[in-house]
Formats: structure tokens, sequence, C-alpha cells
């Protein structure tokens, strides 16, 4: 009887210190969490672009790493500006060639395996079985367990610090 009586005292307790917790800590950060929310909206109001309003006017939020630089103009042949070619997105895949030329590696050619490490980090992103094919037809490709990052379906193991 005493053993039952120890553990709802010390659920009763346990339920305490969580309800305090609560009251006393999170619920204060909520409510000044709130406030900043609040406070965005607001001046998101304000500086929002109204109909015939003048855009230059309204002043634009700096981003986290300062101004971005406009892309340079690229005139044609025929005299006529054209955009700039821009270079592939960062969250564009690449080819799976491409992702595996770039940067220096270590080769890895067993009996069963094919692939490589990449040097950065140490990063085990390549690698295929030889004997395995994707379907029963001996000319289809091998299976790919790992693929290095910035191809269509990244896949690869990392040791150490991330």
């Amino acid at each position: 009887m005493g053993d039952n009586r120890n553990m709802f005292i010390a659920v009763a307790l346990s339920l305490a210190v969580i309800i305090a917790w609560q009251f006393l800590f999170i619920e204060p950060r909520m409510e000044a969490e709130r406030e900043n929310q609040r406070q965005a909206q607001i001046r998101a109001e304000q500086t929002a672009v109204t109909p015939g309003a003048d855009p230059a006017a309204v002043p634009t939020p700096q981003t986290a790493q300062g101004d971005i630089p406009a892309a340079p103009a690229v005139t044609g042949t025929d005299g006529v500006p054209q955009p700039a070619a821009l270079p592939t997105a960062p969250g564009a895949p690449t080819s799976r060639d491409e992702a595996v030329s770039s940067g220096q590696r270590v080769t890895i050619d067993t009996p069963k395996v094919e692939g490589s490490i990449s040097l950065a980090g140490a990063r085990i992103d390549d690698l295929r079985l030889k004997d395995y094919h994707v379907t029963v037809d001996p000319e289809s490709p091998t299976v790919v367990l790992l693929s290095p990052a910035g191809t269509a379906h990244p896949y690869f193991a990392e040791t150490g610090w991330v």
C-alpha cells in the first residue's frame, strides 16, 4: 500500500512541475512571439505598395546578406538587350556524371561494388552494385545504391561532424 501512495505522490508532483513550467516559462515566451508576429504584420501592412503610389518611394526590406546585385545586361547582335544566361539554380538537379566528376574523389572498385568517395567531407555518395541490374534483362543498368548531392535523388552516407 505504501508503494502505491509514493507512486501517486510522484505522479502528482511531476504533474505540478509540468503545469508550473507551462505557466511560468512557456506561456510568456509564446505571448512574446505572438507580439513579435503582430508587430511584423503591422510593419508589412505599412510598407505595402498601394495602387497608384510610387513604388520607388516605398522602402524595401534589406536581405540578410545585403543588396542582391542585378544580373548583367547582355546585348544581342542586333543591339537589343537580352537577359543574361543565369547559372542553374542551387535546387536544380544535375546529372549524376556531372556531380561525380566535380571535385576530388577516391575510386572504389571491388568485385561486387564500384563507385567513389568524395574527399570533401569523406562522403560516400557514389556506389553501384556490379552484379545486380534494375530489371531482369542483363543489359539494363546496374542498381545504384548511393547518389551525390545535387542529383535528382541524392542519397549518401557521412560520418563525423556534419
